[in-house]
């Protein structure tokens, strides 16, 4: 068992580069990390305050060595999707790809295993679409 109510972990493989652990707690199982070709992703709350707006903020640090941040404003719900290109565009992580409600998220981009060089993110939204720069420095 586990402290604060958990009473077990079940690592499940989705797909050939994905896996999910899921806990399980009093009220049933709930995904507890994502994980994508062995790196961590996801997306977690900032606020639950409805946006004015859909935006794709800056990441931060930037640039930075070997993570960093990336928060989003979602105006009304929608399905999701937060993705990391090269400079050739070739996408080498998906970080959120799921329905969310509206609210400011954040999701952390770990570089590790990547060279040193310019990115882009790109946040789908429902209609909505935004792409930014960010800098990996080692």
């Amino acid at each position: 068992g586990r402290a604060g109510g958990y009473t077990s972990v079940c690592d499940v493989d989705i797909d050939e580069l994905s896996q999910a652990a899921f806990t399980q707690t009093y009220y049933g199982w709930a995904v507890e990390k994502w994980f994508y070709d062995g790196f961590l992703v996801g997306v977690e709350p900032v606020s639950n305050t409805v946006p004015e707006n859909f935006h794709l903020k800056q990441n931060y640090p930037n640039p930075f060595n070997p993570s960093t941040t990336i928060e989003f404003d979602l105006q009304e719900s929608a399905f999701v999707t937060l993705e990391i290109y090269n400079v050739v565009g070739q996408k080498v992580r998906t970080l959120v790809k799921e329905q969310l409600q509206p609210g400011t998220y954040k999701s952390l981009f770990d570089a590790q295993g990547l060279p040193s060089g310019n990115y882009f993110y790109k946040l789908t939204a429902g209609d909505f679409t935004a792409t930014s720069q960010m800098s990996l420095t080692k």
